[in-house]
């Protein structure tokens, strides 16, 4: 096997082979590896969702640097950082990752700059630190991926996607359902053929009859059409106090 380096263009991630292949399973057969890489993807899922090691990107998964690390200790992977060294507007590191012989099986460089939105003002140290996390993240990743995507999640890290931000998740109304008093006024309106548009429900009052008390608990309803829980809790107040 040749020892040449293998750089992937743009990504800065090397695979560096070596003379001495390294096993990281119990078998050597691909059905094996499989579903022992399947039983760590499971594994991984669990502690992701306990730890909560992953964040939603535009409806993807990313996971996190712990959990990027988490998996290669499951692996005996270890991420060890070779280098950093400050660079025109912040810092570059690289980190290999080490199997449990010492053999480094894969690498990376990153950086973090002055010139990205999220670090513009943050200090020299926590820019480095970044640094030395991206690039963590990263060697880990070159040669854990596979199984980041068989347990659900991208095979990016989220480190970098680093100023694209998070979904947030939307709350619904609750959607609740009537009361018998709710469905009495919506009846009342329909046989007394009011209409709160035209300002009808006083000429409902006055000329078809309509009581007093009703045309109140109406016109609340209407005012309280879009809020679902405050409208069914003026209903259950009118209802107790009818009882």
């Amino acid at each position: 096997m040749s020892d040449e380096v293998i750089e992937s263009t743009g990504t800065d991630v090397e695979v560096l082979p070596a003379s001495d292949e390294v096993n990281l399973f119990r078998s050597t057969k691909p059905e094996e590896i499989r579903q022992e890489a399947a039983d760590i993807a499971k594994t991984l899922k669990q502690v992701v969702k306990d730890g909560n090691l992953s964040s939603n990107i535009q409806g993807k998964e990313f996971l996190r640097v712990e959990a990027w690390q988490t998996l290669g200790f499951f692996m005996k992977i270890t991420p060890v950082c070779e280098w950093s060294r400050e660079i025109e507007d912040g810092y570059k590191a690289r980190v290999a990752a080490t199997a449990a012989n010492g053999q480094v099986i894969g690498a990376a460089e990153a950086v973090c700059l002055r010139t990205e939105d999220n670090w513009k003002t943050r200090p020299a140290y926590a820019l480095l630190s970044m640094a030395q996390t991206r690039a963590t993240s990263k060697a880990l990743s070159s040669v854990l991926r596979w199984i980041v995507t068989m347990a659900g999640y991208s095979g990016t890290p989220f480190e970098e996607m680093d100023g694209v931000k998070p979904r947030q998740e939307t709350k619904q109304k609750p959607q609740v359902k009537p009361s018998e008093k709710m469905l009495d006024v919506a009846e009342k309106m329909r046989l007394f053929g009011i209409d709160i548009s035209t300002g009808d429900l006083q000429a409902a009052v006055d000329n078809r009859g309509l009581p007093k008390a009703e045309a109140d608990l109406i016109k609340k309803m209407t005012e309280l059409e879009d809020d679902a829980e405050a409208a069914s809790a003026v209903f259950d107040e009118s209802e107790g106090q009818d009882a």
